[in-house]
């Protein structure tokens, strides 16, 4: 297998996929905004011979949102319906392993800074529900 070249592509010249079954609302976004701020971008996005993100749709609107220029993109060769499934198996393929939620919250309250958590991911009340389905304390609804 021929490795693949991390480009450097201006964001104006791409386009999120109009197919993408995957939603990303606000909260999504801004929490891969905060990924992006603290880590840069570690992972690039991948994209057609025409410029549509097949993968990484919520990091380029994340990189829209910062306000970048540039992002890191591997240009795929996939085609038709290849594209399609390669998308459709990138987000599902993530959702079928689950966490051990009691290394998950050892490795979250190890890490010293806030700011680190947050650009995790994990706000206070998911911080909240996972302490309390390991029974470390009860989340009242307010």
């Amino acid at each position: 297998m021929a490795v693949k070249k991390i480009l450097s592509v201006k964001i104006s010249d791409l386009t999120l996929d109009p197919n993408n079954a995957r939603k990303h609302g606000e909260s999504d976004v801004a929490a891969i905004a905060a990924s992006l701020e603290k880590f840069s971008q570690q992972t690039p996005i991948v994209i057609t011979s025409d410029n549509v993100v097949i993968k990484g749709n919520g990091t380029l609107m994340a990189a829209m949102k910062l306000n970048w220029t540039h992002i890191e993109a591997i240009r795929t060769n996939l085609t038709g319906q290849q594209v399609t499934a390669y998308a459709l198996a990138d987000n599902q393929t993530g959702l079928l392993s689950t966490w051990d939620n009691e290394k998950l919250l050892e490795l979250l309250q190890g890490l010293d800074e806030q700011s680190l958590i947050d650009a995790c991911g994990f706000d206070e009340m998911a911080m909240a529900e996972l302490m309390a389905n390991l029974g470390q304390f009860d989340v009242e609804e307010v």
